[in-house]
């Protein structure tokens, strides 16, 4: 998502208003935009052409004493612009734009910004798998001493005589890869970084507006949907990593910002064509496991179903198996067995 205008009074009367950040798409500012913003002081603006941005001759109604106007360098032409200095004092930025992104604090920039420095910081106090949820690219070189990143590679479900159980499944990166912005991905920090601080990111990045990212799959009767979120987000019915696995949320479960929530649809109603398909189970699944390139890391094995021999059979990969092979490895009605 990216502002391109200011409409008329936007922010009039956010007396609280310091300062605000407009990014290089910005392409009009209407007339009182920030009217009554006694507390405003410095107005960063990306977009390198003063002339070219629609602006009102009032947007900040003379405001004594003027506030900052915060271009770059290579926005020269604001500089003794009379539309510009008519109601701020313009100077060049002596910095490149700096976002510092913290534990617990949310991230709220709605612009995509083509360069600025960028950093994530986070300890992983966990030797389990966690989520990550990032608005810039990470090339493997910067984050594979760290540990190991994994993307959603598939989703597999399990139906038992009274229980239902899925597997989501994630694929590891490997070198030439990256950890892509606006993305879900799960990470694993390797020991030598346990309890240590870890850096992400750096100069010359480009960085995503703070969107919601998506990854969805499908079985035969549901739809999965993994969504990245910047902001302490509840997830209430849904799942969220804790563990090295996905647990329920209740009435007060909240997520931190950077995480991932799982959310499942149409679970006992069918998704796509399955007509003559039995229901579901009116209850959740009872095991929501996690499992990485075909190794189980958690919930499976928890999930506990009746010995009948006349069980349904599949595979790892969650295809029913008429004839099973002695020794192989099976969902056995839910449960991971040796046949």
């Amino acid at each position: 998502m990216s502002v391109q205008y200011v409409s008329q009074e936007a922010f009039d009367g956010c007396y609280s208003l310091t300062n605000i950040t407009m990014g290089y798409n910005i392409t009009r500012i209407d007339k009182n935009a920030f009217r009554n913003c006694p507390s405003l002081a410095c107005v960063d603006l990306m977009a390198p052409d003063g002339d070219a941005i629609q602006k009102s001759s009032a947007i900040v109604s003379s405001m004594t004493p003027k506030p900052l106007l915060r271009v770059q360098p290579e926005a020269v032409n604001f500089v003794g612009n009379t539309k510009w200095t008519d109601e701020f004092d313009v100077v060049i930025s002596p910095d490149p734009i700096c976002i510092d992104l913290k534990e617990k604090v949310a991230y709220t920039n709605l612009q995509d910004l083509p360069s600025a420095t960028v950093t994530y910081k986070r300890t992983f106090n966990r030797d389990a798998w966690q989520a990550l949820y990032l608005p810039f690219d990470v090339p493997y070189e910067e984050w594979s001493e760290y540990g190991q990143v994994a993307e959603v590679n598939a989703v597999h479900q399990y139906y038992g005589e009274d229980k239902t159980a899925v597997i989501v499944e994630f694929h590891k990166l490997k070198a030439g890869d990256k950890v892509h912005a606006n993305t879900p991905y799960v990470f694993k920090v390797n020991s030598d970084w346990l309890n240590v601080e870890t850096i992400w990111g750096g100069a010359n990045r480009a960085v995503k507006a703070a969107t919601n990212g998506q990854v969805w799959c499908a079985s035969s009767r549901s739809r999965f949907t993994i969504t990245g979120v910047y902001e302490q987000t509840s997830f209430e019915g849904k799942y969220a990593i804790a563990n090295g696995g996905f647990v329920l949320g209740g009435p007060t479960a909240y997520v931190d910002p950077y995480r991932i929530i799982l959310s499942i649809e149409n679970e006992n109603h069918g998704y796509g064509d399955n007509e003559g398909m039995e229901s579901d189970s009116e209850v959740r699944p009872a095991i929501i496991g996690l499992m990485i390139d075909g190794e189980e890391t958690s919930g499976i094995d928890e999930f506990s179903s009746s010995n009948n021999s006349n069980a349904t059979v599949h595979d790892l990969q969650g295809r029913r198996v008429s004839n099973p092979n002695k020794g192989g490895m099976y969902i056995v009605g839910g449960k991971k067995v040796v046949y």
